[in-house]
């Protein structure tokens, strides 16, 4: 059932409606919270919209799921990546 969900998100995603997408991988991971796919896919779309702390522990929780899921260890990195970035011209000091 939960898969079904999944490929729905995955196509509101591809058409650029993010909201819908989130909604329904949020749905999918009701249904199956073991699906480690659907956290990933969720942690994408949160990266999209611009909720990194969000998309953070959604792959975080892909991993927890499958500790071989490569792409939420992909955006684990990127995410540290941007975390860790400090441009010290941006600051008052």
């Amino acid at each position: 059932m939960s898969q079904s969900i999944v490929s729905k998100g995955v196509e509101k995603f591809s058409e650029g409606l993010l909201d819908e997408a989130e909604a329904l991988f949020s749905s999918a991971i009701e249904a199956e919270p073991s699906n480690a796919e659907a956290w990933f896919l969720r942690g994408k779309t949160r990266r999209q919209m611009g909720n990194l702390i969000g998309a953070n522990n959604d792959f975080y929780e892909a991993i927890h799921i499958d500790p071989n899921h490569q792409q939420a260890r992909v955006g684990v990195e990127m995410l540290q990546q941007i975390f860790a970035f400090r441009n010290t011209d941006m600051y008052n000091v």
